[in-house]
């Protein structure tokens, strides 16, 4: 089970990769003073045409795609740790307290 878990969490951390990448090329299509740069160029003539969304849904659409898969990989850390997380938050709080 744990073996599942962990190629679960490899695979959504790559896919956090391409969603980042894909969030941060929108991000730099509304830039003011945009940057003439290749692969931003290869962006805005093929691949954005693709996904077919505006500038601002593509930014909003990947960033929530993004969170969702954070929130994701910290449940499945939670998981792999087997409550270690729990372990050291209880005792975290003893020594506060």
């Amino acid at each position: 089970m744990t073996a599942v878990v962990l190629v679960i969490t490899v695979i959504l951390g790559l896919v956090l990769l391409l969603v980042t990448l894909v969030q941060m090329l929108y991000l730099d299509t509304v830039r003011l003073r945009a940057r003439e740069l290749p692969f931003l160029e290869l962006f805005r003539s093929g691949i954005d045409e693709r996904l077919a969304l505006k500038p601002d849904e593509g930014i909003l659409t990947f960033s929530l795609v993004k969170h969702t898969i954070l929130a994701l990989l910290g449940a499945l850390a939670f998981r792999l740790t087997g409550g270690l997380a729990e372990a050291c938050l209880s005792v975290g709080l003893e020594c506060l307290f």
